[in-house]
């Protein structure tokens, strides 16, 4: 893990032995390893600064190695990690101090290249012992543990064993095809509002084959599956591993609140050619409508083999939209000289309240939930 050494900044290491060092007394927090190499070099025979390179030296390495050997029980990728961390911030101590003539004769660095290449061995044989064993599991959801641990493998050693090869082939193992169910539906006639019946086939076929276009489109290169329904299955005989069945229960839509607010305006105009006044009268009538939808969609899905549930969900409903509607009568001038907002005389905006449209909007709402739901389900 290289680091460039302007970069190579040890604040933290500083704060915690800035006692013990007295030319880190004199210079600010910022100060690194880096930057007294170079004071060095400029006055090679400055004896505060050659003590101050020796204990950060020696300090920082103590302190690392001490980081090491706190993390020694550890043996998960996230301890490999961290241990090669700390070696890389001494290496790179190291290459600071021996690419410096003068510094390397004040202090005998240690060059820890081997023990990280033998670290980052042991870290891959680890991710390829247990990709293996994995590999011979039975089960779709081992390969994919085992493609993890190969990849994992090679991310600490990139050409190790045949670790590729058995990266391909758990990928294969893996593949995934997963059966988007139609939609089913369990409401209940409510308040004869939304009703069950075969009024709403047309928009949960769509919602259906929508859901399987848009995995195909953002999950198909992201996760080893294949996303099809049932009419997909027809075509190319294709065998599925994962069911996914998404059910409505009991979509609730009562009938909506209405507001009606009325304004009368009434004008006095000078009339034209004569010296008296005309009276003006307008009239709007504004009508609110504010409607709601709520209930359940259930999201389950499950493995074929096993007959195992991998997930199941009940996402909560709820949806809100409007209408209103604006009546004028009278003179419009009049209505706008009185305030009224040119755009809402006459202005109709109709409620939606057949069966599809509600769907619409509860599936588009619902819609990244499912998708999310799914998306976890498969990358397990």
């Amino acid at each position: 893990m290289k680091k460039n050494l302007s970069s190579l900044m040890f604040v933290l290491i500083l704060t915690s032995f800035a006692a013990s060092n007295i030319y880190a007394q004199r210079s600010n927090q910022n100060t690194s390893l880096v930057e007294i190499v170079k004071r060095l070099q400029q006055d090679p025979n400055n004896k505060k600064v050659q003590k101050s390179l020796v204990n950060f030296y020696n300090d920082a390495q103590q302190l690392h190695l001490q980081n090491i050997n706190d993390l020694k029980f550890g043996n998960d990728n996230i301890y490999y990690e961290k241990i090669l961390d700390e070696y890389a911030i001494l290496q790179e101590m190291y290459n600071t101090i021996n690419s410096v003539p003068v510094a390397n004769q004040l202090v005998v660095a240690t060059n820890y290249d081997a023990v990280i290449a033998k670290t980052k061995q042991q870290a891959a044989a680890e991710n390829y012992n247990e990709g293996i064993t994995f590999l011979t599991a039975a089960g779709r959801r081992n390969k994919t543990k085992a493609y993890n641990a190969f990849k994992t493998a090679l991310k600490f050693e990139g050409n190790y064993k045949d670790c590729k090869l058995k990266m391909q082939e758990a990928w294969e193992s893996s593949h995934l095809n997963v059966l988007i169910n139609p939609i089913k539906d369990s409401t209940s006639i409510v308040e004869n509002v939304y009703s069950v019946n075969g009024n709403n086939k047309r928009i949960n076929e769509s919602f259906q084959q929508y859901i399987t276009t848009d995995l195909i489109e953002k999950y198909a290169g992201k996760y080893n599956a294949t996303f099809y329904t049932q009419q997909n299955n027809a075509d190319e005989n294709i065998h599925s591993d994962y069911t996914v069945d998404i059910t409505l229960i009991n979509v609730d839509i009562p009938a909506p609140t209405i507001s009606i607010n009325s304004k009368d305006v009434t004008i006095q105009e000078l009339s034209n050619g004569t010296a008296g006044y005309t009276t003006k009268y307008g009239t709007i009538d504004n009508e609110a409508e504010t409607h709601t939808a709520t209930g359940k969609i259930k999201v389950t899905i499950t493995e074929i083999s096993t007959g195992e549930t991998i997930s199941s969900t009940r996402l909560k409903i709820y949806c809100k939209w409007g209408a209103r509607t604006s009546t004028s009568l009278g003179d419009r001038k009049t209505l706008i000289s009185a305030g009224v907002d040119p755009a809402v005389i006459q202005e109709t905006k109709y409620s939606v309240t057949d069966n599809e449209a509600i769907l619409g909007l509860v599936y588009q709402k619902s819609y990244p939930d499912i998708q999310k739901i799914i998306a976890d389900a498969i990358s397990k």
